[in-house]
């Protein structure tokens, strides 16, 4: 009986530690931006983004995450939190809105390097 008390806690403690955080709006924010940034077509002027995500659409995720120390649990987790509140989806998509404008408003030797993002003639 005490080994189970002990193997119980034990568990408790263990999963406790890998539960997922909800990360603060400022955050969300930049990841959302980011996410978006890096699946936009400037060519065809559309979303990448066609129903399933590919190998090759994950790896500019796994990169946005890295680059913000965030794990994509607590991405999730965080984006799923907001989905079940539409009013805090919504002052998060207007944060993300007016960041992106002022992000894209910065002249582009300002802006943070895009590694993703192919050089234009005009750069």
């Amino acid at each position: 009986m005490k080994s189970l008390v002990i193997l119980s806690i034990s568990c408790f403690f263990l999963f406790a530690c890998n539960t997922p955080k909800i990360l603060p709006e400022s955050k969300m924010k930049v990841l959302v931006w980011s996410l978006l940034k890096d699946s936009y077509d400037s060519a065809t002027g559309s979303f990448k983004f066609a129903g399933k995500f590919t190998d090759e659409d994950l790896a500019p995720m796994e990169q946005v995450f890295k680059q913000n120390n965030v794990s994509r649990q607590d991405f999730y987790y965080t984006f799923e939190n907001y989905q079940q509140d539409p009013g805090k989806l919504k002052i998060l998509m207007d944060s993300v809105i007016a960041y992106g404008g002022r992000d894209m408003s910065k002249p582009s030797s300002v802006r943070k390097p895009d590694a993703n993002r192919p050089k234009s003639a005009l750069e």
